[in-house]
């Protein structure tokens, strides 16, 4: 439907009446103004969501007061062509041609549905009555089906105590009552029950009755949250050299995570292949791979470039920044094959002796930095067979110590004697 408005014929500027005239055209013009097409349309829906008029008529996050008073607004763009009061245009009012789509910021696909949905039957469309019918849909809330039926409540939770899946429980619903759709109830408002904070009249006990034995929902892993997707560009641990496996030099080093409670709360274990000594990094708020990254380039910042060689990992998504921690502080990272713990044995050593301190299944993020900075103090103050009982903080420092001298040496050596 192709819409404008005109004068009757008379003297330009001149008070006369309005009429409508309603010609029909192709389906894709809409307000006069023909659907873009292609990338012009593409183009248009950018600026859209750019233009600085967009909040003007947009009712997302609106209150009900505020969301029509922008629906009158639309209204009146649409019928009148301007932000007039939601009425018919006096005699001495100027009525231009009606907007385009693109005026009111909205796909011209929305503007003919909204017009479709409230016209009379010469066509015009009634902003009032569009009003009314937002407002009646709006204070139309259903009460939710657990709340409303006992019986399916109860239906619904004898089944779940007996280990039936929520998706079982839907497709099982629907065979005993075909012709009740009162007893239906979709598996996704079973889980919502059951797992979401605020779910409706599902005892909380038979989340422990579900497979995956969650009182809670677990989240989609999205890559603004919780990692970027596999690990890509990795160099494997078989191009690893052969001083690394010999253990003839220092500052070749290991990492993991360890996961506390539900996977939410981790810390970042690193170790020394040749004098076991090991770091340790609470990450409290997210171990995604920005949080791993920054944790890594700090915790290897202070050493000199001798002790931190090489860096060994397993594949998890956490090191999907490998590339970026290796420019930033000039090392090598290699990856171990999958589901081979034993490629990484001494940070897995390190991970067991952790794990004394911080078990399995509890909250990690209640540590405070100073209570981990006091375990990493005592792990690296016990002796190891394998150091001759010597203690990893012992035999680190020394290293240090032995590192910095020699370079103090090379750079008295590269400078120039003092002539006399």
């Amino acid at each position: 439907m192709r819409c404008a408005y005109r004068r009757r014929a008379g003297a330009e500027g001149s008070a006369g009446s309005v009429e409508t005239v309603a010609d029909c055209g192709p389906r894709h013009a809409v307000l006069g103004i023909d659907r873009p097409r292609g990338n012009e349309h593409r183009s248009q829906h950018t600026r859209r969501c750019d233009s600085p008029n967009r909040d003007q008529y947009s009712t997302k996050g609106a209150t009900a007061q505020e969301s029509d008073r922008r629906r009158r607004a639309v209204g009146a763009v649409l019928v009148f062509g301007g932000t007039v009061a939601d009425r018919r245009p006096g005699p001495s009012e100027t009525v231009r041609s009606a907007p385009s789509p693109r005026e009111i910021d909205r796909a011209p696909s929305t503007v003919k549905r909204e017009l479709d949905r409230h016209r009379d039957s010469q066509g015009r469309y009634l902003p009032q009555v569009a009003d009314e019918t937002a407002r009646r849909n709006r204070s139309r809330s259903r009460e939710h089906k657990l709340l409303a039926n006992d019986v399916l409540r109860s239906v619904v939770q004898r089944k779940l105590d007996r280990f039936w899946s929520p998706e079982e429980i839907s497709g099982w619903l629907k065979l005993k009552y075909p012709e009740d759709s009162s007893m239906w109830l979709c598996m996704e408002t079973m889980y919502r029950a059951l797992l979401v904070a605020g779910g409706k009249r599902l005892d909380k006990k038979y989340a422990a009755k579900l497979r995956s034995g969650r009182s809670v929902r677990k989240p989609r892993w999205l890559g603004s949250a919780r990692s970027l997707g596999a690990v890509r560009n990795m160099t494997m641990i078989g191009d690893r050299p052969e001083e690394v496996d010999a253990k003839v030099e220092v500052g070749h080093w290991e990492g993991d995570l360890i996961l506390g409670l539900r996977c939410r709360s981790a810390m970042m274990t690193l170790r020394e292949r040749t004098t076991q000594y090991g770091i340790i990094v609470n990450l409290p708020a997210d171990h995604t791979a920005e949080s791993v990254k920054n944790a890594v380039i700090k915790a290897f910042s202070g050493l000199p470039k001798r002790m931190r060689r090489t860096l060994t990992w397993d594949q998890g998504t956490e090191m999907c920044l490998h590339r970026e921690i290796s420019a930033a502080l000039d090392l090598k990272i290699y990856f171990a094959e999958r589901s081979s713990p034993s490629q990484r044995g001494a940070n897995e050593n390190f991970n067991g002796l952790t794990r004394q301190y911080f078990p399995k299944g509890t909250d990690l993020s209640v540590h405070s930095h100073a209570h981990v900075r006091s375990v990493t103090r005592q792990l690296n103050t016990r002796p190891r067979k394998n150091l001759e009982y010597a203690t990893p903080a012992t035999v680190f420092n020394a290293e240090r110590r032995a590192t910095a001298h020699r370079r103090r040496t090379a750079l008295e050596l590269a400078m120039p004697t003092a002539v006399t």
